[in-house]
């Protein structure tokens, strides 16, 4: 198997599966999504892969749960389709993302709290340009058009500091 090394010189490998996962992993943490994926471009037969993947699993080493975790732990600031997203994008199956997203805190509590760190920078702007600008931070952070109604349905209790 061939395969471009950092400088992009070409070398032989003559590694298995595993053992190419586990130098993949002592890079980077990845989902079982991911390291099939980089191991199928690397041309490993996809019997091995799986293999490689169950036996990682089997030592723990290896764990959708556990990156779901890490993601929802990270981005915890964020709305859930902003999480599920990044969730999504590292290969997580639904039954993870979901019950990650079940267990984090309540999604308007964390939409409340972005606002109020957010408000800060908006002193001195008339209210239509806070909620305007309010509006397009909490959408671009992935909170629900639902939510972001309720934030700015409670918006005038905000406190916005003084100049």
């Amino acid at each position: 198997m061939y395969h471009a090394n950092r400088k992009g010189r070409r070398k032989t490998e003559n590694k298995s599966a595993l053992q190419r996962s586990l130098d993949l992993l002592n890079y980077k943490s990845r989902s079982s999504a991911e390291l099939k994926k980089r191991l199928l471009e690397e041309e490993f037969d996809a019997e091995e892969i799986d293999s490689a993947i169950r036996r990682l699993q089997e030592l723990h080493l290896i764990s959708d749960e556990a990156i779901s975790a890490m993601l929802a732990r990270k981005y915890a600031h964020k709305g859930n389709r902003f999480i599920e997203q990044k969730m999504k994008l590292r290969g997580i199956e639904l039954p993870h993302r979901e019950s990650v997203l079940e267990t984090m805190a309540d999604e308007f509590s964390r939409a409340i709290y972005a606002a109020q760190k957010k408000i800060g920078s908006l002193k001195g702007k008339d209210d239509s340009h806070i909620r305007q600008k309010m509006y397009r931070f909490l959408a671009s952070s992935g909170f629900g058009s639902e939510v972001i109604g309720k934030v700015m349905r409670h918006y005038p209790a905000f406190e916005i500091p003084e100049e």
